[in-house]
């Protein structure tokens, strides 16, 4: 992971281009029907980042997470001082306990099946602990990407030392989910953000899920259904992997096991109502009401009654602006 890093540090496109992008970008969002987005932005790119936004005529709800420690964040948020926060709004930061599945990094109980490691832990529980007690304090959130059961627990057990109503805590990914693991969720001061696109792309007989941890425990991963029975909060985001929500709709309502899908409608309401709710966004967001933000998308069919594939995103709105019109 840490070769990974560094190899992303000395390979950033210049600042210009960086900024010049972000127009295209949201733009190309707007066309999927997203109207609002979590991102996760790198300190080596943040004046790039905000020039890019002041300079797009594409408008887009922003609410950044900053990969830095969290005393670094108020210096960061400074830098945002003169942004419109229904635009851009600083809300937190983002720590990774562990690497990924594809790469053998994600940390699990036991080791991967085509492999003899158990993947890296990549933060002290210490150094952890610390992490959450300054944002508890701060008042700001903190997104940690925990992918394996091992990183999982040790997340929780850190977690589960703070009072019921800490209100800053998410946990981003949460894919290998044990017995263990989901009793511990059941008591955290947590919610969690989680991925059916990756449901769609890697789950299911011959799968990446399956390559790299087997059978049975490839049957434990992503189990929306279940998180919802036991009460755990959460809401779905993509990862930008890829970031259309109807794209990773599918994987919640075709998961490969029956009893962990959900029906189109609790779906939606993971993307939109949850992630508003859980998300920390303004009491106006998140349903269609009288009184709200008229943040919409517009479909050319029912996702509760039609294949997803086959429905396209006529029109998106902001605050009741036309940003994107399907002109095919």
């Amino acid at each position: 992971e840490d070769a990974v890093i560094a190899a992303t540090q000395l390979s950033y496109p210049p600042k210009e281009a960086v900024a010049g992008a972000m127009g295209g970008a949201v733009g190309k969002l707007h066309k999927l029907g997203i109207t609002t987005i979590h991102d996760i932005i790198e300190e080596k790119n943040f004046d790039a980042y905000l020039a890019g936004i002041r300079a797009s005529k594409h408008p887009l709800r922003i609410d950044g997470f900053f990969h830095v420690h969290p005393a670094e964040y108020n210096r960061l948020k400074e830098s945002a001082a003169g942004m419109d926060k229904n635009i851009f709004r600083p809300v937190g930061v983002k720590v990774y306990t562990d690497g990924s599945l594809g790469g053998h990094t994600a940390a699990l109980n036991s080791p991967y099946s085509d492999s003899q490691t158990i993947g890296e832990f990549l933060v002290d529980e210490t150094d952890l602990a610390a992490r959450l007690a300054s944002c508890v304090e701060q008042g700001i959130s903190i997104a940690v990407h925990a992918i394996g059961d091992r990183a999982l627990r040790a997340v929780l057990v850190e977690m589960l030392k703070f009072p019921a109503d800490a209100g800053v805590f998410r946990i981003e990914h949460a894919e290998i989910v044990g017995f263990d693991e989901m009793e511990m969720l059941k008591n955290a001061p947590v919610y969690l953000c989680l991925q059916p696109n990756f449901v769609r792309n890697w789950q299911g007989p011959g799968g990446l899920y399956e390559k790299r941890l087997g059978a049975a425990r490839a049957e434990r991963c992503n189990p929306f259904r279940s998180f919802l029975d036991n009460g755990i909060q959460y809401c779905f985001g993509s990862d930008g992997m890829p970031p259309g929500p109807l794209y990773g709709l599918k994987g919640a309502v075709e998961h490969p096991r029956s009893a962990e899908r959900l029906t189109a409608a609790e779906a939606l309401g993971r993307y939109t109502e949850a992630a508003c709710a859980l998300g920390r966004f303004p009491k106006n967001t998140g349903r269609l009401e009288k009184g709200r933000l008229a943040d919409l998308a517009v479909l050319s069919g029912d996702p509760a009654a039609e294949d997803v594939d086959e429905i396209d995103v006529e029109r998106t709105y902001v605050g009741g602006g036309l940003v994107y019109e399907n002109q095919s």
